[in-house]
């Protein structure tokens, strides 16, 4: 409706704004809020006829869009959708463009993976790709309410979001589509679905800009699925499927058994070595659960030139949950003169052997590296 009334943006971003304001509790409210401040910000400070002019800056109005976004009330959703306007706000702002950059590197390190991918992705826009910021955050197009599939019915959420229902598949369409769930690792058909375990709701699917931005950036923007707090583990952040179908024909490379060196007795492996660039895994036990493994990244760089925008990103089968804390740093040192940490925690109740997959990225001498593998030879003993 917004989008199709275009003399009516300006009076319904600043009602909306005002209303954001005084209050952030209520959820769906905030969300529309902040996709209309996303579009039309720029309206924000304009005049409304018949109106008391709303007297706000670009600052108040980041302002308070980060204040929903560090809101522990704030739903992961609520996030990405502020997140997304902010982003949107570098097209329609001109004075706060280096605040939105230097938000988009904070939000790059967040516990919250959903968060922490999309403010990677916005921040290699504004440093790769800054010509198309502009064309591929522009004003979404008015929306057809009559385009539909044929043979769905749509019906609302009590949530403001939009359920398609579609008509029941056949048996063969649904043995189809559980072969399409097939383990990240196994590949087999009794194989369980790869999950990556989240507290928050997940978040929509993302648009077709969405889509534009993940083909551009190499990354897999598809919808996170949920899972239960498990105890043992502090707040494990909600977390993506990113490698998910990017990953598959990858041939696993055998993990280099290094002797021990930590307190806990348990050996230290190599889990990637190639190009210069060594990830090496050493592991400890959480006094607090026994359950969980602690493992400590630490990648070294024998090449003669730094690794720069350095990001590691892991996924495990669903019967694990994993945490990855922020790394000490993005840039990995040259000549062996320095290595980026980074914790990994994984909680493994049923003493599974654990087994994962890994994407790694950075800039080396000017160009984008990509990699990935399968770390599954990890030492028997974090399974006992």
């Amino acid at each position: 409706l917004v989008s199709e009334a275009s003399a009516l943006q300006a009076y319904t971003v600043q009602h909306l704004f005002r209303a954001i304001q005084e209050d952030i509790s209520q959820q769906p409210l905030v969300q529309v809020a902040s996709w209309c401040v996303g579009e039309y910000g720029d309206l924000l400070m304009s005049d409304v006829e018949e109106e008391e002019p709303l007297q706000v800056t670009e600052d108040e109005v980041l302002d308070t869009l980060e204040k929903i976004m560090n809101s522990s009330g704030s739903s992961g959703v609520t996030k990405s959708f502020t997140l997304t306007a902010v982003m949107k706000l570098s097209t329609r702002f001109t004075v706060t463009i280096p605040r939105i950059q230097a938000l988009m590197d904070q939000f790059g390190s967040n516990v919250d993976m959903e968060l922490q991918q999309r403010s990677v992705e916005f921040a290699k826009l504004f440093k790769s790709y800054d010509h198309m910021r502009s064309g591929l955050l522009e004003r979404m197009p008015p929306l057809d309410a009559k385009v539909g599939r044929p043979g769905e019915e749509q019906e609302a959420n009590t949530n403001g979001e939009t359920t398609v229902v579609s008509p029941p598949a056949s048996p063969a369409v649904k043995k189809d589509e559980g072969n399409a769930l097939l383990d990240l690792l196994g590949g087999g058909p009794s194989s369980p679905a790869p999950v990556i375990p989240q507290v928050d709701k997940p978040a929509p699917p993302p648009a077709a800009g969405n889509d534009l931005l993940g083909d551009l950036l190499g990354l897999d923007l598809g919808s996170p699925a949920q899972a239960p707090m498990v105890p043992g583990m502090n707040a494990p952040p909600p977390q993506m499927d990113m490698l998910g179908g990017l990953m598959d024909g990858v041939t696993p490379q055998p993990a280099v058994q290094i002797p021990a060196n930590n307190l806990g007795g348990i050996p230290s492996i190599t889990a990637y070595e190639k190009n210069g660039l060594k990830i090496e895994f050493s592991f400890t036990r959480d006094n607090s659960n026994a359950n969980v493994v602690i493992i400590t990244l630490n990648a070294s760089n024998s090449t003669d030139a730094p690794m720069q925008d350095f990001v590691f990103q892991a996924a495990v089968p669903k019967t694990f949950q994993l945490q990855l804390q922020s790394p000490s740093g993005s840039v990995v040192p040259p000549s062996n003169m320095g290595v980026v940490t980074q914790v990994i925690k994984i909680l493994n109740p049923q003493k599974a052997p654990i087994r994962m997959r890994i994407k790694l990225t950075y800039n080396y001498k000017g160009s984008e590296v990509s990699d990935m593998g399968e770390v599954n030879s990890f030492p028997p003993e974090l399974s006992q």
